[in-house]
């Protein structure tokens, strides 16, 4: 089998990726969430296409059950419409700011009720906590991956 838009599909991913990274580095919310939003779909989607085409590694599977409960998320849940943001830097005894820059980490969902519980057991292990940017990047690298072997 093989995957008939696989060029247009990874162009798609590849450049919402890029898009939510910039937004990610300019701060304004709405658009941090609307981009990071379209780069989850298309991650979404590549993934699901890989699994319908010659399926997944069992990491891969709960990566993809982790991104398709932030994407639910996004969805259906309005307390997950604001990022968290955090500064670099150290805060005993002082708070030396070592960049200024913000930085976005997937927000905890612990205390947040959704439909599919695996989904958001996978979420809390694979996304919660880490940096948006880091994780879309290393997901963004698997994908292409995968789509080389197709």
């Amino acid at each position: 089998m093989k995957i008939e838009n696989k060029e247009m599909l990874l162009y798609s991913m590849n450049t919402a990726a890029d898009s939510a990274v910039r937004a990610l580095k300019e701060e304004d919310e709405k658009e941090v969430f609307y981009r990071v939003g379209t780069a989850i779909h298309w991650i979404v989607d590549c993934f699901d296409r890989i699994r319908e085409v010659v399926g997944l590694t069992q990491e891969n599977e709960k990566l993809l059950s982790a991104y398709h409960c932030a994407n639910n998320a996004l969805k259906h849940c309005i307390d997950f419409t604001k990022p968290h943001k955090k500064n670099y830097g150290y805060d005993y005894p002082y708070n030396y700011p070592i960049e200024f820059q913000v930085f976005y980490v997937w927000k905890d969902l612990s205390d947040v009720s959704l439909r599919y519980a695996k989904q958001k057991d996978e979420y809390q292990r694979q996304l919660c906590g880490k940096h948006i940017e880091s994780t879309i990047e290393e997901t963004r690298k698997e994908i292409n991956a995968l789509f080389e072997l197709i």
